[in-house]
């Protein structure tokens, strides 16, 4: 069974990049609650990261559909 925090949205489908969104700033969030977050501050720039990748996929896909429309 594979982990959906490992799977990457295809491009295409907003759902699948909300999802991962989501389940990135809960990694994110667990990592950094934890008493030794201190360690984990210094990579949360990997999992900032993935979080900004999905959401660009969704603002541009957004915007072309906006474009679509008007």
């Amino acid at each position: 069974m594979t982990s959906r925090i490992v799977r990457l949205a295809d491009g295409y489908d907003t759902l699948a990049d909300a999802t991962a969104i989501e389940d990135w700033a809960s990694l994110l969030a667990f990592a950094l609650a934890q008493p030794d977050a201190d360690t984990a501050v210094h990579q949360m720039h990997r999992v900032a990261w993935q979080i900004i990748d999905h959401a660009r996929a969704i603002k541009i896909r957004e915007e072309a559909r906006a474009r679509r429309c008007a």
